[in-house]
């Protein structure tokens, strides 16, 4: 994240309350809701398509396997 916080322009303060003010969707446990996240990130930082792709890519988050039926 601090690299991110570099690439935004904002301190350590506004960064994280930017981040904690745009309501994320649980994207660790609900399937479907990636792309919300990470546009509502973008929004909150203020970063271009590119920029959230980078971020999006570097984050090596893992998001909620979907479910299979048996």
């Amino acid at each position: 994240m601090e690299r991110w916080r570099a690439v935004s322009g904002l301190d350590v303060a506004a960064f994280d309350a930017r981040i904690a003010g745009a309501e994320l969707p649980a994207i660790d446990v609900t399937v479907g809701t990636e792309p919300a996240f990470w546009a509502a990130v973008g929004a909150a930082l203020e970063l271009d398509d590119e920029q959230c792709a980078a971020m999006r890519a570097d984050s090596g988050m893992r998001t909620a396997a979907p479910e299979t039926s048996s």
